[in-house]
């Protein structure tokens, strides 16, 4: 891509192939070969060339080699002030080899797209599938495949680059802010369907720059269900709960990329049940598994179109007269694995297992089980996991487990001692076996915590009743401390309190071997069964948590619970949680923010004190968005300057867990089923893997801390046969470091005088830049620059500290090489 500076009136495509075009280079070289090095004989003047220019006291054949000081050879390409061998065509890094990426600079155009502009982005909004594209950015253009620059390794080689990171300093307050909001204030379909009650999911799901393909260049999209709560809880406004709108959101700018109302003939929308998302036939596209109003598992490909629904409702969501239950929608969610490893996946919602057939068209019933719902029957939420070692996942579900073989679903245990409840799992003593941590919501024990042994079910801690009050939400597990040895911790919401509680299963004393860290201030004195998330913002080991309740988002810090951030929202507080992935594919991590037009009298988020701000706990007052009276819909907060660390673009169901869906960035899944979004067959123990043993957090296992490097070189155009007159100043920019450069880089052309260095034009950018890739930026000096050909010029990045859009790693290329005319002036 080649940009213009400004008043400059068009973009110049120039591909600057060595090899001159049509010359006929045996005017400049009689032996017609240009040596290797791409130099002829010595010269003193242009006329000693034959045609061609001269060079530092060479001849070039032609000063379309020229490049900077060099002149390139036949084949050879100029690239950031080097002579380069293009690759083979490419359009993104997939086409090209491993350790290569695709360099549009020197495509046939130049980098230049030439489609003629962006189609109407609003033609894919769908009433009843086949969504189409829609086409939020043009498509990418032809360029050629380069090595990526090397880097050092344990013994540095001669020109190779430094690991590239930028790594955040911890502090009290988290820096966020808003990247954009998607709600009543701005719906485009189905205007009164913006409540959101349910936990989003992400991945790359649509083609948004119509070039056939879902890949890096296209950012990921948050996926769902909208409905109407008419300013109240959904079970109260039937049948609300099972009247959502299935919704697919671009998540680098929340616009509404399709929007399925109905899922089939004779529904009347989805059940707000928290979908699954994954790729379920491995076609290469993502799936969204939800369910209808008609309480069936359905099937929905990234289009909008049906695939599938089941061939029998959810037990659970059906009343004594088998009609569906209107409350069904409140809560609960669904949940993927491949249970019994035979290449299949199976869905459950509580203890109702269906299995998928392999081309993902078929969704069959296969058995309910008799334990725990996990969590109740409208507001179910079961998980899969190796519990018992023998190599295949079970299903857990509350206090009880079951294996399913492929034609029986057999009853592992169930722990009556306990009761029903919400669960997780992870290795708490660091013995490479499964404990299960259980939120129980009996109520013997409702709101209390209990470590049970993963492969017997038996009791091993607790139950231990947690501050607060209220039922308690969905665990998350997570090292919140950050203290060694290193141990994950347990996180659960209530009515009045977030806590943290350590595990210790070593201890001798009962009492000892569950403690609390901490508990902090909250607002969920509704349903308080409300889910919460985890991550590592800053990338510091100590994982902070994202809980969402009926009035504000809140950020904990995992080793205090000090609030390091919290912003208004409103919610009747279901199961959903908020969460975080990169939802915008710029390698930094975004936090997505749930809400529905809960009445915030009724919840009592407009009363005192939550109207008042509380700088002690950093809390601010509560208020509706401008021209609103109550928060819905999705919101979406970054780090300024892209300050987070890095994370997955998956987030894929509300009992998630890092291996439980494959992302080729990663080793999360084994290398044979290693593709974005697949479930895998055979599934590492999230448990066992070093760089995870957590639940419901988002994080990668490398490159959190990787960061763009913004370098320029500069070269004058050759400028031969005359001294006056307008030169072109080409500048590189390009990312040499290892996360993407946003688009809005502004580059400065400056000619240097005898005291000071003068500015004569910016350039600004317009497209992200991924590792490696380049983009030439001109500027054509006129004559009121006051420059001649014998001037000195430079390039410099400009940066406003106060409104910083990346952090980088280092800054000492930020300015060019001084450049001038290369060419003998005549």
């Amino acid at each position: 891509m080649v940009l213009v500076g400004c008043g400059d009136g068009g973009v110049a495509h120039t591909p600057r192939d060595g090899g001159g075009g049509d010359r006929d280079i045996g005017t400049v070289f009689p032996d017609a070969a240009i040596p290797p090095d791409g130099k002829g004989p010595a010269c003193k003047k242009n006329e000693d060339c034959k045609g061609g220019v001269c060079l530092n006291g060479s001849c070039c054949a032609s000063a379309d080699q020229v490049c900077g000081d060099l002149c390139c050879a036949a084949g050879k390409a100029c690239f950031a002030n080097a002579c380069v061998t293009p690759g083979k065509v490419c359009y993104s890094a997939g086409d090209c080899d491993p350790g290569q990426y695709c360099e549009p600079t020197l495509g046939p155009n130049g980098g230049s797209n030439a489609d003629g502009g962006v189609p109407d982005a609003g033609a894919g909004n769908s009433d009843a599938g086949g969504a189409g594209q829609v086409c939020l950015s043009p498509p990418p253009t032809a360029g050629r495949c380069l090595d990526l620059p090397e880097r050092c390794g344990a013994t540095p080689t001669p020109g190779c680059l430094p690991t590239c990171e930028f790594k955040p300093t911890p502090a009290k307050t988290l820096d966020a802010e808003q990247e954009w909001h998607w709600g009543a204030s701005n719906v485009k379909k189905y205007k009164d369907y913006v409540d959101v009650w349910s936990t989003p999911v992400v991945g790359r799901l649509t083609d948004t720059n119509c070039d056939g393909k879902v890949n890096e260049l296209d950012p990921p999209n948050i996926i769902v269900i909208a409905g109407d709560a008419k300013g109240s809880q959904c079970a109260a406004k039937p049948p609300a709960c099972l009247e959502g709108v299935l919704r697919v959101l671009d998540g680098a700018s929340g616009q509404e990329i399709w929007s399925l109302r109905k899922p089939g003939l004779g529904t009347t929308g989805f059940s707000a049940v928290t979908l699954a998302l994954g790729d379920v036939d491995r076609d290469g596209h993502l799936e969204i598994v939800g369910v209808d109003s008609n309480a069936h598992i359905v099937i929905v490909d990234y289009t909008g179109k049906l695939k599938a629904t089941s061939d029998k409702p959810i037990p659970q969501a059906l009343k004594g007269d088998l009609t569906v239950n209107t409350s069904f929608g409140w809560g609960g969610g669904l949940s993927l694995a491949d249970i019994n490893g035979d290449g299949k996946v199976e869905v459950a919602y509580g203890h109702s297992l269906f299995t998928i057939n392999a081309k993902g068209t078929k969704v069959t019933f296969v058995a309910k089980g008799k334990g725990g719902h996990g969590g109740g029957p409208t507001r179910a939420l079961s998980s899969f996991s190796d519990i018992n070692g023998d190599g295949k996942q079970e299903l857990l579900v509350g206090n009880s487990a079951y294996a399913y073989d492929g034609k029986t679903m057999t009853e592992l245990w169930t722990n009556t001692e306990v009761g029903d409840g919400y669960t997780a799992v992870a290795d708490f003593d660091g013995d490479g076996k499964p404990e299960v941590a259980l939120l129980i919501s009996a109520a013997n024990n409702r709101g209390s915590l209990a470590i049970l042994q993963g492969k017997t079910g038996k009791l091993l801690a607790g139950p231990f009743k947690l501050p607060g009050t209220g039922n308690g939400g969905p665990p998350t597990v997570a090292d919140f401390d950050g203290a060694l040895p290193r141990r994950p911790e347990i996180g659960v919401a209530k009515a009045n309190y977030y806590s943290v509680t350590k595990v210790d299963l070593s201890a001798k004393k009962e009492a000892d071997k569950l403690k609390l860290l901490w508990k902090q201030a909250n607002h969920d004195f509704s349903s308080s069964v409300t889910g919460s998330t985890v991550f590592d913002f800053e990338g510091d080991g100590a994982a902070e948590v994202i809980y969402n309740d009926e009035c504000f988002i809140w950020v904990y810090d995992g080793k205090t619970g000090a609030v390091k951030f919290a912003h208004p929202t409103t919610s009747f507080t279901a199961t959903e949680a908020s969460l975080v992935a990169d939802v915008d594919g710029d390698g930094r991590a975004e936090m997505v923010m749930i809400a529905n037009r809960a009445n915030p009298t009724d919840w009592k988020c407009n009363v005192t004190p939550w109207t008042t701000p509380d700088p002690t706990l950093n809390r601010p007052a509560w208020e509706p968005p401008a021209g609103q009276t109550a928060w819905s819909g999705i919101t979406v907060f970054g780090g300024k300057g892209g300050s987070w660390v890095g994370t997955r673009t998956l987030w894929n169901q509300h009992t998630y867990h890092v291996s439980n869906i494959c992302d080729s960035r990663d080793s999360a899944c084994h290398t044979n089923e290693n593709q974005y979004g697949v479930i895998p067959a055979i599934e590492k123990t999230n448990f066992t893997v070093t760089w995870l043993n957590n639940y419901r957090q988002n994080v990668q296992d490398k490159g959190i801390f990787d960061a763009p490097d913004p370098s320029l070189a500069l070269r004058v155009d050759c400028q031969a046969g005359k001294s006056t007159g307008s030169m072109t100043l080409r500048s590189t920019l390009r990312n040499l470091g290892l996360a993407l450069l946003p688009a809005g880089v502004k580059v400065g052309f400056f000619v240097r005088e005898t005291q000071r260095e003068r500015l004569l034009g910016e350039v600004t950018t317009t497209s992200p830049l991924f590792p490696g890739q380049a983009v030439e930026l001109l500027y054509t000096t006129k004559a009121k620059d006051g420059v001649t050909a014998k001037s000195i010029f430079i390039a410099k990045i400009l940066i406003d500290p106060n409104t910083k859009t990346f952090n980088e790693c280092r800054t000492d290329n930020n300015t060019s090489n001084p450049a001038k005319n290369p060419c003998v002036l005549q």
